[in-house]
């Protein structure tokens, strides 16, 4: 039985950065794990170690400008809330970021800020995002504009597949490039 439950994206210790929320016990010997699969448009449900407890899913991937994918990818654990994030793809130049969500508007100053919350707890990309954070999904900046901006606004960043996908196995891996295949074939994200 674990005392605290990580509200993770790919429900890996490696995520759990993003988020963590205090919440009840959860028998870990109930356990059902489903491969992941992928639907169309590189949509994917399934991508969670436990699908009885939780579950980690991926919406479309949608096409932007200046050779941008960009896919919201949700993670949720029963009585532990939903941590949203967002995969953003530079498939020019085959990088990739996952921004965390918040649980507050990005913009808002240090003094407007709610209080941290314990327990079950919604991160949301709608609060990294214009108008209330800093990231217009029509005009996605450099991937070092990307870096910065979520440095400056204090969202948590990962740019490191390996680190991303540790201790998950093989079959609850999603093709995090799917969008360059789809979307821009012969760009370089599309040979990954």
């Amino acid at each position: 039985m674990f005392k605290l439950c990580a509200v993770t994206l790919a429900a890996t210790a490696s995520m759990a950065t993003l988020a963590v929320a205090a919440c009840a016990p959860v028998d870990t010997a109930i356990t059902y794990d489903k491969p992941v699969d992928v639907l169309e448009g590189c949509a994917f449900v399934n991508a969670s170690e436990n699908d009885v407890d939780g579950f980690f899913t991926g919406a479309e991937a949608i096409a932007r400008n200046n050779g941008y994918v960009t896919q919201s990818v949700t993670s949720a654990q029963s009585l532990c809330g939903e941590t949203q994030a967002l995969l953003v793809l530079d498939c020019t130049r085959k990088d990739f970021f996952v921004l965390g969500g918040k649980s507050y508007p990005a913009n808002l100053s240090e003094k407007e800020r709610p209080a941290p919350l314990i327990g079950p707890s919604t991160v949301l990309t709608a609060n990294i995002l214009k108008p209330l954070g800093p990231f217009d999904l029509n005009d996605l900046p450099t991937p070092s504009g990307i870096s910065k901006l979520a440095k400056d606004y204090e969202i948590t960043i990962h740019s490191d597949a390996d680190a991303f996908f540790i201790g998950d196995r093989p079959r609850n891996r999603f093709d995090m490039f799917c969008g360059c295949k789809v979307h821009f074939p012969d760009s370089l994200g599309a040979q990954e």
